[in-house]
Order: structure tokens, then sequence, then C-alpha cells
């Protein structure tokens, strides 16, 4: 039996044969499809909640409960339509509360007019989650329409850079160039009207080639372009057909057809090949990738040389967590943390959300029983309250997806299987980004150190 880890398998994965089917790589304009539209035209309505756009239409006309013109309509004529693109995981906390909106803002607003006929009472905790919604949305857009141009991503020779701007209004098109460091003129454009979703240059060392990512949208995926250097320029190199990689089996199981491609560059060798990620992602199946190698002869042509399955990490196991262990999807969540560039650990499982106003920070740790099977610890705070106040525990089920534990695995009295414990406990955790220890604190003043548990491969059991 191997023994209990955290970290991936270190066992030897099989290659893929190169010659399985095939994805083509995209060219910049391609992948400016947000929401089944074009670059450049109007948005889709399709990506607003309908209460919100029926509340900004009104408000637009001056028409409508005057309550709502001081609160989620404002959302819209800032530009909340990009949040709700870019962090889809909102949208369920906003319909959630369609029926309850008018009647929180009276409530804010201490109002003593009666309840329009079917609302129901509401508690502080939905007006605060409205506000919430509004201050991200205000900050969100701040992010990504900047007034001045965004530059970063410079070569190693320090000569050239990535230049970004967008507009400061709907739909948030910008151009991205690769410029000139010292002079700040152009010396090739990227993309043009495209979209304000990340974007970065990996470089080779000698500053002779670089790859150009973007991550293009959450509903379409993300692609990368290849340039070599010539003379004081840059020439594209086109991509290969890429192997697809081979479907899990939850996914031939499901019909949905809601899959992300995403082609991402993750490091050039020292050779000189550059080693990309081709990866499919559904909410419905989860996660599948290659590890894809590069080379490229003297005309620069690229070729596939290699093509490897990941391994399982924490990411696959998080994203077949059930439906309802975060709020909206864990999908979104994910790309929410890429985007953000918050802690995605897969060498040694760990991962870390702040939340904003729909979900309280949460983060997940990946242990693993001695024959190798992931257990998942998912730590969570309160809405409006505590951080890093829940525990729960997820292993893999015969369906393929992660099902809650159903026994307890901490050495001490435990709420979730010891009711009677509930009210005696009044812990934090905080999970380990290193190892395969839980501390538990004391979540009084002072945040003493109660417990330190340390996975056996079996079970927690108490340390020093």
């Amino acid at each position: 039996m191997p023994d209990a880890t955290r970290a991936r398998s270190d066992g030897t994965t099989p290659a893929v044969n190169i010659t399985s089917p095939q994805i083509s790589g995209e060219a910049d304009g391609q992948a400016a499809r947000v929401s089944g539209r074009s670059s450049g035209t109007s948005e889709s309505t399709g990506t607003w909640p309908e209460f919100v756009l029926e509340s900004a239409r009104s408000w637009r006309a001056g028409e409508g409960d005057p309550r709502w013109r001081t609160s989620l309509p404002c959302v819209a004529s800032v530009g909340a339509q990009r949040l709700f693109v870019m962090r889809g995981i909102l949208y369920s906390r906003v319909n959630s509360a369609r029926t309850h909106a008018m009647d929180a803002m009276a409530f804010a607003k201490g109002s003593d007019q009666p309840k329009p006929n079917g609302m129901m009472s509401v508690d502080k905790s939905i007006v605060k989650t409205i506000c919430a919604i509004v201050s991200v949305a205000a900050c969100a857009v701040r992010s990504v329409t900047a007034s001045e141009p965004e530059i970063s991503y410079r070569s190693p020779d320090k000569k050239y850079a990535l230049w970004q701007q967008y507009e400061n209004k709907q739909p948030y098109l910008g151009d991205v160039k690769l410029i000139n460091s010292k002079t700040r003129e152009p010396v090739l454009t990227l993309g043009e009207r495209v979209e304000p979703f990340s974007k970065k240059l990996l470089w080779s060392k000698d500053s002779q080639r670089f790859a150009y990512f973007n991550d293009a949208s959450q509903s379409y995926g993300g692609f990368t372009r290849i340039f070599f250097r010539n003379g004081t320029s840059f020439e594209e190199v086109k991509l290969p057909d890429l192997p697809a990689p081979p479907l899990p089996q939850t996914a031939r199981d499901t019909k949905d057809s809601g899959t992300r491609s995403r082609v991402e560059p993750l490091r050039w060798t020292k050779s000189g090949e550059l080693v990309i990620e081709n990866e499919l992602i559904n909410q419905h199946w989860g996660r599948t990738a290659l590890e894809i190698t590069l080379a490229f002869d003297l005309q620069h042509q690229a070729s596939v040389t290699k093509a490897v399955l990941e391994p399982p990490s924490i990411v696959d196991y998080f994203l077949l967590l059930p439906h309802d262990s975060v709020e909206g999807e864990a999908v979104e969540w994910f790309h929410v943390m890429r985007a953000n560039g918050n802690p995605i650990d897969r060498e040694n499982g760990y991962m870390s959300c702040p939340g904003d106003g729909a979900q309280p920070e949460f983060e997940v740790a990946l242990f693993r029983y001695r024959d190798g099977r992931p257990l998942l610890a998912l730590c969570n705070g309160e809405l409006e309250g505590d951080d890093s106040v829940f525990l729960r525990f997820f292993e893999l089920g015969s369906n393929g997806k992660m099902q809650p534990v159903d026994h307890q695995l901490l050495p001490i009295p435990d709420r979730q299987y010891n009711p009677e414990a509930a009210n005696k406990a009044d812990w934090q955790f905080n999970l380990p980004r290193a190892g395969k220890t839980i501390i538990i604190r004391s979540n009084n003043a002072g945040r003493k150190i109660l417990y330190k548990l340390t996975w056996n491969g079996e079970r927690f059991e108490k340390s020093k």
C-alpha cells in the first residue's frame, strides 16, 4: 500500500495517442464569442436575470417602485452584465432573491408600506446580500475599465511588454498589443475590440518567442497563440491540430453539451519546446486535460511530440463536489479563482477562494487514503459571520463523483455527527497548505490552538 499523501500521485501516466480526435487552435477573433454573439455587437440579454432587466427598463423609463431606483437598477446602470458574465456564480444568488427584493428594500429603508401580494418577509441577510452585490459590481467594473492602459508581462530582456486598455462603458471592449517597453510604440496588435478577460504572455528565456494566452470567456474557454521574433517584430506560428483529452465515464453518461475548451501555455523548456495544457471542463462531469509538448523546426513549424493525460488533482475532485456544496456551481468558482489569481496548488493539494457577497470564503485541501482514494476537506465561513467555522469531508463515490463522508473522521466531538457537541464547540479550522495537519483554534479572542489533527491515511489523529 502506498503511504498516505496529499500530493498528486507519482505514478507514471500513460501517453495518449497523438492521432486521437483533433481540436484546432483558435484565432483571436473567433474566440471573442461570448454568450452566442460576436465581438462588437450588443450584449445578449440571455446573460441577465430577467427581473434585473425588467427593473432596469422601468428605472430608465422613470417607472416602477422608487425603492428599486436606489438599489439593483443602479447595478445595471454601472454595468453589472459584465459582472454576471465574468462571475456567473452570482447569478443563482441574485435569481433566488427575485421574490424578496422589493420587500428587502422596504426593510432597509424602514418603510412601513404593506408588502405586495405574494411577497415573503425577509431578514437582514437578504438586504446585506443585495448591497454586497451592488458593491462587488462597482468594484468589478472599476477593475476592468481603468482609464490608463495596463502594461505587464515584460520580456526577459525588458524590450517588450503586453499593453491593454479598455473602454469605461459597456460592453468594455478594448485593444491588446505588444509594445516596445521604452518607446511605448506598438510592435504587434494581438486583439482589437476584445473583451477584458484575463490575458498573459509566456516568454522564452532568450526573449525570441512568446505564447499569448487569452482566457476569452467563461462560456467559451481560452486559447493560445505563438509568436517568434523576426528582426524588430514578431511573426505568428500556426498551432498544429491538438489531440483531444479522453472523456471520463461520467461524461459519456451525460447528454449536456456545455463543455468549455481551454488551451493554456505552461512553460518553455530549455530545448525550446513549449508545453501547453489542453483542457475540457463541464459543470456536470468535471474536467479532463492533456499536457502536450510542442517542438519547432528551423522554419518554426510546430508539431506535437508528446501528449500525456494529467492525473486527477485537487481541481478535478473539487469540480466533482455535489451542487449544493457551495453557492452556485463549483466550476464557476474555479473560473473565479483562476481569474483572480487565488491559490490553486495542485502539487500540494490546496485551493482557496475569498468568496463574495453571495458565497463566504472557503478553502479546500486534498488528503488521500492509504490505497490512493481521495478525501476532500471543504472549509468555509458564515456569509455574515466568522471565517472557517464549517468543515466537511467528501470522498469519491461509485458514480464517479464526490459524496459527503457518512462517518466521523475526527478524534474529537464532531458537530456534524454528534449534535450534542454543537453548543460546546466554537472552533475555527485551518486547512494545511502543505502537509497533512488540520489546526483547530478557538473562535474567541486570541485564537488559541485547541487541537492539531494529522491524517494517517485512514483517520485524523491528535498530534502535538
